[in-house]
């Protein structure tokens, strides 16, 4: 009976040790695919900041452009009040004017763009801090089942060595009950 129990606990110490070496296994690769994905969350988060940095500087501009547009506006009043009813400068203030006008309309239609994007990328930017602390959290989830792992091994090895003291002890009892018997 001895001999019996003795096999089922050096199974079941077979099965533990397969199963922690398949959870530990499994473990390292989650461990791997975490630092995989922090890795990509911060160099997504980077990335982020130099796009608002670019889109800022894009939206100054603009504004700058904006600025220099009602300076080119002013300039063709006075122009205008210099022509003296000269047809042929006032075509050239009038065509002046009309891009002017056009330059107006795309210089605040690229600032609404610039604007749009710099809101998506403020929801985007947003998006990826919260899955940054998210994947933060699952990475300290994995260290923490790491060191369980670790004080399990050392638990299932204390178990082993606890079977093997047994088997030696029931050997020791064989070899006394054969010397007995005799």
């Amino acid at each position: 009976e001895a001999d019996q129990s003795v096999g089922k606990i050096d199974q079941s110490h077979d099965d533990i040790s397969q199963a922690w070496r398949k959870a530990y296994a499994r473990l390292e690769v989650s461990t791997m695919v975490g630092a995989r994905l922090v890795g990509s969350v911060d160099e997504t988060t980077q990335r982020l900041t130099e796009l608002r940095s670019v889109a800022d500087q894009a939206f100054d501009h603009a504004i700058e452009s904006d600025c220099a547009i009602a300076a080119l506006e002013e300039a063709v009043d006075a122009l205008r009040d210099c022509a003296c009813e000269d047809p042929a400068m006032i075509e050239q203030i009038n065509i002046l004017e009309k891009r002017i006008d056009e330059n107006a309309r795309i210089s605040s239609t690229v600032r609404t763009d610039i604007n749009l994007m710099r809101s998506r990328v403020a929801v985007v930017s947003l998006a990826v801090t919260e899955q940054g602390e998210i994947t933060n959290q699952i990475s300290g989830e994995l260290c923490s089942v790491q060191t369980a792992l670790g004080s399990s091994e050392g638990a299932f090895q204390e178990m082993v060595k606890a079977a093997e003291d047994v088997s030696a002890i029931l050997g020791q009892i064989r070899e006394a009950s054969g010397i007995l018997a005799r």
